[in-house]
């Protein structure tokens, strides 16, 4: 990599995957217990009761088809970058970072 070629540290990150609960078998059909997990609190004061009833519903039929649980990734690179540059200016006496995207 070019990174390297120019005498850089590679540090790559990996990405988590986590698991989110969609069992719907013990909320009510107006209930936002497992749409507040996907959707902001914000918008899910905007909706309609219908419209929750609407995606719960969806939740129960995914429930059926044997989908209990939806991985979706997580990504902390903001803060683990953050601790690797501070870790590496007291250990390492580092005062120069540089940070890349590909």
């Amino acid at each position: 990599m070019e990174a390297e070629y120019n005498k850089y540290i590679l540090r790559t990150k990996p990405v988590k995957i986590m698991n989110f609960s969609i069992d719907a078998s013990s909320i009510s059909s107006d209930a936002t217990t497992l749409l507040g997990q996907f959707i902001r609190r914000a918008l899910l004061k905007k909706y309609q009761i219908s419209t929750i009833e609407f995606l719960n519903e969806k939740f129960k039929e995914m429930n059926k088809g044997g989908d209990l649980y939806i991985e979706d990734m997580k990504y902390n690179f903001d803060v683990e970058i953050g601790v690797d540059i501070l870790l590496d200016c007291e250990r390492n006496k580092c005062t120069n970072f540089c940070l890349m995207e590909w």
